[in-house]
């Protein structure tokens, strides 16, 4: 469900990654170790990996031309990097259908009464970037049309959230002094 959300052209600029064009460019891997589980893991891991995409640094890279080639030279200087933009990022909000209602964020408990949920990938925009039903249990078009709503008003709620905490976190690291900057 993360890839199919991320999959989306208006999540991440990914010709920021690009190096050379149809030959060399950053390849991201996200590694995600589980401690507990209490209900609402892809809502969960979503807001890790944007917060993860959000503080990744890239150094910056420069090109020389060489006699066999181009010769791709990484920046050593830790203060020289440039940062993916994630406003379009995707967060996972998990809508699971108990009874005639639709619960958000459910905990373990109620996931176990749910017979039918629906995850959306939303933006802060509020566009869907993936859909996803799992569950034995239907849902009529109705219902469906309201989940998605609901996923969407707050998913665009967190992603605003999200990045505002980030931001403020970001501006409470103090810079560094000494030789190294």
């Amino acid at each position: 469900m993360l890839t199919r959300s991320y999959s989306c052209f208006s999540a991440i600029d990914y010709t920021s990654l690009c190096l050379l064009p149809g030959q060399q460019c950053w390849l991201l891997y996200i590694d995600i170790l589980l401690l507990e589980c209490g209900g609402n893991l892809f809502d969960a891991v979503s807001i890790a990996v944007k917060a993860a995409l959000f503080n990744l640094r890239i150094p910056n890279v420069t090109m020389t031309k060489d006699e066999g080639g181009i010769e791709l030279d990484v920046s050593d200087d830790p203060f020289d990097f440039k940062r993916l933009d994630v406003s379009g990022a995707p967060v996972i909000v998990t809508v699971n259908k108990i009874g005639h209602q639709h619960v958000v964020d459910a905990s373990e408990k109620e996931e176990a009464c749910s017979l039918a949920k629906v995850m959306l990938g939303i933006t802060e925009k509020g566009t869907v970037t993936a859909m996803k039903k799992e569950g034995s249990g239907s849902l009529d078009s109705e219902s469906i049309s309201e989940m998605i709503e609901s996923a969407k008003n707050v998913g665009i709620e967190l992603n605003k959230c999200l990045l505002n905490i980030l931001k403020e976190e970001e501006a409470k690291i103090e810079e560094p002094v000494g030789f190294l900057r």
